[in-house]
């Protein structure tokens, strides 16, 4: 494996080359960074057939603190990533999405990307419901005019801009899922999940959406997360 780092835009973005002509971008939740607390290394490792490309939609500093911007920003993030799969010419392209990780790639919505798979995503979006949940955080600090802060279960802390929970207010993921141009869709529920309570069912999702539950929390903790990583062998 070969590990390459490439700036674009003012961002890094990390590309690991496995010698294949098929490439898969992580897309990772709110907050955390780009290995998605080793989940995203995990599914990588068990895809010996894949190039991966790895990036930050937050600031990271020296400590592993993780500072959110606005979704612009975030847009800025990704874009680079898929261009850069477009750039090296791979021939297929692939999106594995966590959680809030759905959000820009379904709203970027590109006609490339061959297989997108969204694991335990929300179903709505909406700034109270987010506001209301960082308060009930221990310790965690609200500034509406400035940034935001709370405590992660790592040690380090996540700091968010005002200008984000305006830029998330009246998303709803449905209308994305309408017009979605991957070729193939999948959205995996994590069946204990205890952070997404609105799940998914099948009669609500577009027909060319697959929907497969699996046993996990929210982020595949221990055992469970054998059991996602097997489905990911089965739909690459």
């Amino acid at each position: 494996m070969q590990l390459q780092q490439i700036e674009r835009n003012g961002k890094s973005l990390r590309v690991l080359k496995n010698g294949s002509n098929k490439v898969i971008i992580f897309s990772h939740g709110f907050g955390v960074k780009w290995d998605s607390r080793g989940l995203f290394t995990e599914i990588a490792d068990s895809l010996p057939g894949y190039d991966f490309i790895f990036f930050d939609y937050a600031k990271v500093d020296k400590k592993g603190n993780t500072t959110l911007e606005n979704l612009d920003d975030q847009f800025v993030s990704f874009e680079n990533a898929l261009q850069t799969a477009i750039n090296l010419k791979y021939s297929e392209i692939n999106i594995i999405s966590h959680s809030f990780g759905i959000v820009i790639p379904a709203k970027l919505n590109s006609s490339f990307i061959n297989k997108f798979v969204m694991v335990a995503p929300a179903k709505y979006i909406d700034k109270e419901k987010q506001l209301e949940s960082l308060r009930k955080k221990e310790g965690a600090v609200i500034d509406l005019n400035g940034y935001s802060s709370f405590a992660r279960s790592d040690g380090t802390n996540t700091f968010v801009n005002h200008t984000f929970y305006d830029s998330i207010e009246g998303l709803n993921i449905f209308d994305y899922l309408k017009i979605l141009k991957a070729k193939e869709q999948y959205l995996i529920i994590a069946k204990q999940d205890e952070i997404i309570t609105d799940n998914y069912s099948k009669n609500e999702l577009p027909d060319n959406i697959i929907l497969i539950e699996v046993d996990g929390d929210h982020n595949f903790k221990g055992e469970d997360r054998a059991g996602l990583i097997e489905k990911f062998k089965e739909i690459f």
